[in-house]
């Protein structure tokens, strides 16, 4: 099982996404995490001092939404 560690939303780079988040599905999901919490981690991989995206772009663009200044992260090496 992957760890999960907390990392600093400002750290993590999205560039080179497939697709852009959809502003509708981010605000039902930022409303669901500021609700229950964010159940699964984003997955990010390190890129010297700083994270790129994986996987979990509109759980990210929600908790930026949100105010949250770090987000629960699985880091892939």
């Amino acid at each position: 099982m992957n760890d999960a560690f907390l990392v600093p939303i400002d750290q993590i780079d999205t560039s080179g996404r497939i697709r852009d988040a959809a502003p509708e599905q981010v605000q039902a999901l930022k409303d669901s995490i500021v609700a229950v919490g964010l159940i699964n981690p984003i997955t990010v991989c390190r890129t010297g001092a700083r994270f790129q995206l994986v996987a979990g772009g509109n759980r990210l663009e929600a908790c930026r939404l949100a105010g949250f200044s770090h987000i629960l992260c699985t880091v892939r090496e």
